[in-house]
């Protein structure tokens, strides 16, 4: 397989000196009990933690993995996109962005989403091939079906000058969600499918 760049982006979220969670209150949701500390489920530490698995997993299929986010600290939309295509652009080999994330509503809310750019139609079809392989594994798990693949004007979209997807993994703040993205095989099994869809794009 001809080498792709993979420039992963990790949304939200940091930790400070102390260990504490900083970001918006939007990005973590209370629960009664477990996750990462007191019930707190902070949509940062699961993105890093998928983004990792991810990493690990692509690099042993050969991929050159570049992360654009900090390992702690909540790196700006604009720094992460601006470093992706100066180093694509002096890589000058084919590249893919990958954000991840994950989704919140109101605590109701379930199902797992992919987001391409409106114009960009590679874009739209590694979404499309990505869409494919993880819908089965979500169904698999007993994970609502939703429209799985959306379009949007997200900074990660927009600014990126290779083809990018920005991914909802799930919803942080509906604990059936939560549980599953603290699976350890529900979170190697996804990223699997993911890369499966990658590879298919690029075939």
């Amino acid at each position: 397989m001809k080498q792709t760049v993979l420039f992963i982006d990790a949304g939200h979220g940091g930790i400070d000196e102390q260990g504490n969670y900083t970001t918006a209150p939007s990005k973590q949701h209370k629960f009664s009990q477990g996750f990462h500390e007191s019930g707190w489920f902070y949509e940062g530490v699961s993105n890093r933690r998928l983004a990792a698995e991810f990493m690990a997993q692509a690099s042993r299929m050969g991929f050159l993995c570049i992360p654009v986010y900090h390992p702690s600290k909540d790196t700006s939309l604009s720094i992460r996109t601006s470093t992706a295509n100066h180093m694509a652009n002096a890589l000058d080999v084919d590249s893919i962005y990958i954000s991840f994330h994950s989704n919140a509503f109101d605590g109701s809310a379930r199902g797992w989403c992919i987001f391409h750019h409106p114009n960009s139609i590679s874009g739209e079809r590694i979404a499309n091939n990505i869409a494919t392989q993880v819908v089965r594994l979500c169904s698999d798990y007993g994970v609502p079906g939703r429209n799985p693949v959306l379009e949007s004007g997200f900074h990660v979209l927009t600014y990126t000058s290779m083809p990018a997807v920005l991914i909802e993994n799930l919803f942080f703040d509906n604990e059936q969600d939560a549980e599953l993205l603290q699976d350890p095989t529900f979170c190697v099994n996804l990223c699997n499918r993911i890369l499966r869809g990658i590879e298919n794009y690029l075939k």
